[in-house]
């Protein structure tokens, strides 16, 4: 087995984010490129990976040349009327038969998450781990639910377009 280093990300492009400056993205993959690297990029692109756009396009020309790809194929996000698969999991051309992808129905968000399973994946432990983590308590829930409360949910709930245009 060819060793190869593992880089695992999340990205978020705010529906309202300039996609422009989103696409900088390409300047964390450069970052990163060395021989042999693998990508798992879990995304919230808010770009619906359902339907063709231009901005699919345009994302998808990036990660190609990263040789990177999509692996959702079912949505992930249903409201009302409209599907739609906004989140998505990158993975990288090489391990195209190493893992497999299911939709994990979480209840905590509008927003289902993905589960992705990996074969013949060595992991080697590092000398050097850096463990990040939030302790979730009785004060912290409290303080996030006063927090929502002060939000506005009509504009959320009544969209129907996920692919917001200025």
């Amino acid at each position: 087995m060819t060793k190869s280093n593992i880089y695992i990300f999340n990205i978020y492009r705010a529906p309202l984010g300039n996609f422009q400056i989103f696409l900088l993205l390409e300047n964390i993959l450069m970052l990163f490129m060395n021989p042999n690297p693998e990508f798992i990029i879990g995304s919230d692109t808010n770009i619906n990976y359902l339907v063709g756009t231009y901005r699919k396009s345009q994302l998808n020309s990036l990660l190609i040349s990263y040789s990177l790809f999509d692996t959702v194929g079912f949505p992930t996000r249903i409201q009302n009327t409209t599907i739609s698969a906004t989140d998505n999991t990158l993975r990288d051309f090489y391990s195209q038969g190493n893992f497999v992808i299911f939709p994990v129905y979480n209840g905590l968000s509008g927003h289902d998450a993905q589960l992705i399973m990996m074969h013949d994946t060595c992991l080697y432990e590092h000398i050097y781990n850096i463990i990040n983590i939030r302790i979730i308590n009785g004060n912290l829930l409290n303080d996030f639910k006063y927090g929502l409360s002060f939000e506005l949910w009509e504009d959320i709930f009544s969209e129907e377009e996920v692919n917001y245009h200025m």
